[in-house]
């Protein structure tokens, strides 16, 4: 699945960027008039070269990951929920001339995904450990530089609303369905309870 993102990355930013196709800018998130089909379209809409490749280097390193732990329907799902998220927070805070583009807030996402649903085995597979370890390292500076950016004023261009509520949204993500898991285990674990008289 993780290939199949990059590639529709890759796809779009040659219809919009070398091919010039117009119909690729209205897959832009406009904050001014937006349609809900932005709000996932964007994700994959890249300004230029190095904003894409930037993008799909870390989605395939955090996409391989989250695959990894959560399978293909995982990824897509963490990869649409951190975007549409990121998106509706740039919605919400950004000024309404604002136009989003971009995988930031989704890939973002995918860095919390990674750390936080290996959580739980840090402790009872060594790999694990040392997975989170790393990879953890990473993400922890990666976010602590972005919100320090962010509150410094940030960088022209950026989007940081995206980037930090993409990685909150990931953290979200994982909490909520671990505690359902939980819940639904406890049900099922009750359910099959028999008692003897």
């Amino acid at each position: 699945m993780v290939y199949a993102l990059i590639l529709g990355s890759m796809a779009s930013f040659i219809m919009d960027n070398v091919l010039h196709l117009n119909v690729f800018k209205s897959f832009y998130l406009y904050h001014r008039k937006w349609n809900w089909w932005q709000l996932i379209t964007s994700t994959f809409c890249h300004a230029d070269r190095s904003h894409l490749s930037g993008n799909i280097f870390l989605l395939l390193l955090f996409g391989r990951s989250v695959e990894d732990e959560l399978g293909s329907i995982g990824l897509l799902f963490s990869y649409l929920f951190c975007g549409v998220v990121a998106n509706l927070c740039s919605l919400f805070l950004l000024p309404r001339n604002t136009i989003s583009i971009g995988a930031s807030g989704a890939v973002y996402g995918l860095f919390a995904v990674s750390i936080v649903s290996r959580l739980g085995d840090v402790f009872r597979d060594w790999r694990k450990f040392v997975e989170v370890s790393v990879i953890g390292q990473f993400v922890i500076s990666r976010v602590f530089e972005e919100a320090k950016t962010a509150v410094r004023g940030g960088i022209t261009g950026v989007n940081h609303v995206a980037h930090l509520s993409g990685a909150g949204a990931g953290v979200l993500m994982i909490v909520l369905l671990q505690a359902m898991t939980a819940i639904l285990e406890q049900k099922n674990t009750n359910s099959n309870t028999i008692l003897q008289q």
